[in-house]
């Protein structure tokens, strides 16, 4: 398809231009949670989101971010790619208002990879 880019030259985009262009535009923002070089989906990876999410180590707009890519880009394992794909897609949505994420979500999204969750509270 083509369409005109912001400098108004006629281009033809495609997946492999999108994906470098979303690329370049999160390291220009600064946006560094995503690694380049290893994009093997696997469940402790995405675990590791999820519990840096929950413990407000990442927003839920950068979670979005990294589910989406992991489907663009990921190399999913061969046992259990399914499962994690369904997670990861869970994930990916959860930005629009009418999926969302609550806690529930994020506790059955651990269950279904092998993981637990546990709330601590301590004194701040």
């Amino acid at each position: 398809m083509s369409r005109l880019c912001f400098f108004g030259k006629k281009y033809i985009m495609n997946m492999v231009c999108w994906l470098k262009y979303i690329k370049y535009t999160l390291k220009i923002q600064g946006i560094t949670r995503f690694d380049d070089r290893d994009m093997n989906i696997t469940k402790e990876k995405t675990a590791a989101q999820l519990g840096a999410y929950l413990s407000h180590g990442i927003t839920l707009d950068e979670l979005v971010d990294w589910a989406e890519m992991a489907m663009m880009e990921g190399d999913f394992p061969d046992e259990g790619s399914d499962v994690l794909a369904e997670v990861i897609a869970r994930i990916g949505v959860s930005d629009v208002r009418a999926f969302g994420l609550t806690w529930e979500d994020c506790e059955s999204m651990l269950q279904k990879i092998g993981y637990k969750s546990r709330v601590e509270i301590y004194s701040s």
